[in-house]
């Protein structure tokens, strides 16, 4: 399992958007022969290219699930380097102690801009003559609320049982207009955590 080489995760340079923010799982599956009985350890592994901001992410994670009463281990706490083996990596979850395994790595990201017709827009009269209809427009285009931006992230997470090493759980959520990185891994957490509680995997 190569950590570094993967897409980077949802912790990106996030500006403000014109929505609240809010995640949705466009996705959900569940092993339909798996039986969960509520873990009391995950182990949180975010993949992507920079340790830092994974660091980040594996954290605000954890907080999500210990406010649940879930224990939880990030996986950079963990004692093997990006790029380790599968032994590394095996005994590593193994040392963890944790019942689940579960990673997360961003799929897709998206900017769209669109342009609104603000208060101040051209008057009739402003189309009469050149002066007239080049103030009115400079005056629309030039107001805060002409351009707007909005953003949409996917991220994929997957639930591994530790013991069979199996897939248990899998889904996909849409992140919109995120104002920073917290506030954006803060609203998936709050989701993906509510999401396996329903689906018995956690308390």
């Amino acid at each position: 399992m190569n950590r570094s080489g993967w897409m980077p995760l949802l912790l990106l340079a996030l500006g403000a958007g014109s929505c609240a923010t809010s995640t949705k799982m466009s996705y959900v599956w569940r092993e339909p022969s798996y039986t969960p009985s509520p873990a009391n350890k995950v182990l949180i592994i975010g993949i992507g290219d920079n340790r830092r901001r994974i660091d980040m992410f594996e954290s605000l994670m954890a907080k999500e699930f210990q406010a649940r009463g879930v224990a939880a281990v990030t996986g950079t706490a963990l004692p093997f380097p990006a790029g380790g083996s599968e032994d590394q990596v095996r005994e590593a979850v193994k040392s963890s102690g944790a019942d689940l395994a579960i990673t997360s790595r961003l799929v897709d990201s998206q900017v769209n801009t669109t342009e609104t017709k603000a208060s101040a827009y051209m008057p009739i009269v402003g189309y009469t003559g050149f002066y007239g209809y080049y103030s009115s427009a400079y005056l629309a285009a030039s107001s805060p609320d002409y351009y707007s931006e909005s953003r949409k992230y996917v991220v994929e997470t997957n639930v591994y049982d530790v013991k069979t090493q199996k897939l248990v759980w899998a889904g996909r959520s849409q992140t919109a207009d995120p104002t920073d990185t917290v506030d954006a891994v803060e609203s998936f957490g709050r989701t993906v955590v509510s999401e396996l509680a329903k689906a018995g995997m956690i308390h």
